[in-house]
């Protein structure tokens, strides 16, 4: 029996997945319901109910956004406008986060179990530094999970708890009066409701039924941006360790050259040996299959989150540029009460969606800064002691890494980075700028 039949239980666990899964932090995925554990059972059944509680209030108030939006601007009401394209393109974008999650759950399992089973394993065991940069790689995606939650949730929560129940305790159960926009501005999300608070109790019971369902949003907030970290820190690892790699080759060719029965010690006086030839030309090619092996699990991961930055970068001219317009439109009026409820709420936003274009940023430009310096590490190989057949390999090996790897988004093709940082900063001061002379 099945809950719906895109739903399907898991007969059995695997062990590579489960590997994967907390490597990269998946469990924050899992607590925001993009990722639930179908094993058969009493996993299956609560977290796929979770799941799909999850999909029926996305259906919900993406179309209470909507009606919300259409009122806001039919009543010209800037704080109201504001706040309901804030919150409405966050819960847009994270609609689709977590529908492509759904769709992807076949490749992002996929994705887990090459984590889970190692991208490439060399005939040399793994050196203490190679040891040590997977376990610093592995360590620093899961203190994102654990300590990138704490300061974006307190943002989250006090401009979707702290202004709303300091309302409430003042007895201001809606801002709805004769004339004005029959949204409540006074509750935690901005949204239409087919029930109106107009009491004490009714706040109450309003207050929780959106928080509740805010604060899940946000776990999907950090759990899809710590998945995207866990998984940049695997890529990063891997091509820290295949840099190592290529560093030590002579050592490793040594090492090999002692398996296969050699004798010399003299690393000199290897090269004019034609075991160590070879076992030079066989480290080389372990270099070039790991090499192949990071892009194909790069293009395997680009697949799975490309449409998800795209939807990111989307919105976040949105929620950056819109707050300061529409604190600056409150100012004009001279409402000093409205200037300090809604300027909390408006920089809460700000700040969360800096903050995590930042986020996403900052990793994929680790992966592309690592990535950019193969090259040069393919090319300072001792090539000038090694026989025709290296050389070759060397060639091909030079000529695949001369394009640094990157992630991007889909359709614009903007890759995560420093840049591409900026550039968005830059565009939201510019639709900023042209939203304020516009209206002015």
């Amino acid at each position: 029996m099945v809950l719906v039949p895109y739903l399907k239980p898991q007969k059995e666990r695997n062990a590579a997945v489960d590997r994967g899964y907390d490597i990269t932090g998946m469990f924050y995925a899992r607590l925001a319901g993009l990722y639930p554990d179908l094993e058969i059972g009493w996993r299956y059944w609560f977290f796929g109910s979770y799941q799909i509680l999850v999909v029926v209030a996305y259906f919900y108030y993406v179309l209470a956004y909507v009606i919300a939006n259409v009122i806001a601007i039919k009543y010209m009401d800037v704080e109201l406008i504001g706040s309901t394209l804030c919150f409405g393109s966050y819960t847009y974008t994270y609609a689709l986060i977590a529908l492509t999650f759904y769709i992807k759950r076949s490749k992002i399992d996929k994705l887990l179990e090459i984590i889970g089973n190692e991208l490439y394993i060399y005939q040399c065991p793994l050196s203490q530094k190679q040891l040590k940069i997977r376990n610093e790689e592995t360590t620093r995606a899961k203190n994102f999970g654990r300590y990138s939650f704490f300061v974006p949730c307190l943002v989250a929560l006090t401009h979707m708890s702290v202004v709303p129940a300091i309302h409430g305790f003042k007895g201001e159960y809606s801002s709805i009066v004769n004339g004005s926009a029959p949204i409540n501005k006074y509750t935690p999300l901005p949204v239409w409701t087919p029930v109106q608070a107009t009491s004490g109790m009714s706040f109450f019971v309003v207050f929780w039924c959106q928080l509740c369902p805010g604060f899940v949003e946000f776990l999907i907030f950090h759990g899809s941006c710590t998945f995207f970290v866990g998984v940049v820190c695997v890529l990063v690892s891997e091509i820290k360790i295949l840099l190592e790699s290529l560093n030590s080759i002579t050592d490793r060719a040594k090492y090999l050259y002692h398996v296969k029965g050699g004798r010399g010690s003299d690393i000199d006086n290897l090269y004019d040996d034609p075991i160590y030839q070879q076992c030079m030309v066989d480290c080389l090619k372990e270099n070039v299959k790991h090499h192949i092996k990071i892009k194909e699990f790069r293009n395997l991961f680009q697949d799975i989150i490309s449409y998800c930055i795209f939807f990111i970068f989307g919105g976040a001219a949105v929620t950056i540029s819109t707050p300061p317009y529409t604190i600056l439109k409150i100012m004009e009026s001279g409402d000093t009460d409205k200037l300090y409820s809604a300027g909390v709420v408006m920089m809460g936003h700000t700040f969360l969606s800096v903050y995590l274009l930042s986020r996403y940023c900052k990793f994929g430009q680790n992966f592309e800064s690592e990535n950019s310096k193969l090259l040069e590490a393919f090319y300072c190989t001792p090539w000038y002691n090694t026989n025709m057949d290296y050389r070759k390999i060397l060639i091909i090996a030079m000529s695949n890494s001369q394009k640094t790897l990157q992630i991007k988004g889909s359709v614009v093709g903007v890759s995560l980075s420093a840049a591409a940082f900026l550039d968005v900063i830059k565009s939201s001061y510019s639709l900023l700028n042209f939203l304020a002379t516009a209206g002015s």
